[in-house]
């Protein structure tokens, strides 16, 4: 089985050609995580969650209701203890996005001094997550080949 291009390729380009976030991340304090089904009710995680927390990076998540729940049922940790996290259990998408906005401004009230300590801080939470990311990526990669296996077997 081949690994996934987006969590396993080193350089500045994966196989799809498409930019390697990474070098991005280093250039900023957090991401904000836009996962594509946003207004779907069931929580989901893709390349664009895993490249940022591979990237040393905490998360804004902008997603489902319950992401951030599933993320931690996952074994990752999020960042409630720095800003509001109230956003993942608000059902109503408008409402939802409003409170991300929320947050996203309360983290820009701090100062840059202020951000590099609190990064400093959460530097065990982001090595956690770094070495969770590794294997999570494996087991997508085992679970995307075993429904490839059920695919070619009901054809």
């Amino acid at each position: 089985t081949q690994p996934d291009p987006d969590y396993n390729t080193s350089g500045m380009v994966n196989r799809r050609r498409t930019q390697d976030p990474e070098r991005i991340y280093t250039k900023s304090f957090c991401a904000i995580v836009n996962e594509t089904r946003v207004t779907q009710p069931w929580s989901n995680i893709s390349e664009k969650t895993l490249n940022a927390l591979k990237a040393f990076r905490p998360i804004v998540m902008v997603g489902a209701p319950g992401t951030l729940s599933y993320l931690q049922e996952l074994g990752f940790k999020t960042f409630g203890d720095y800003w509001p996290e109230e956003y993942d259990s608000i059902l109503c998408t408008s409402d939802r996005l409003v409170a991300v906005c929320d947050t996203i401004n309360y983290i820009n009230n701090f100062s840059i001094d202020e951000l590099r300590k609190m990064y400093r801080s959460m530097i065990p939470i982001l090595e956690h997550n770094y070495n969770r990311v590794q294997t999570v990526s494996e087991w997508f990669t085992d679970y995307n080949a075993k429904l490839d296996e059920q695919i070619l077997l009901a054809q």
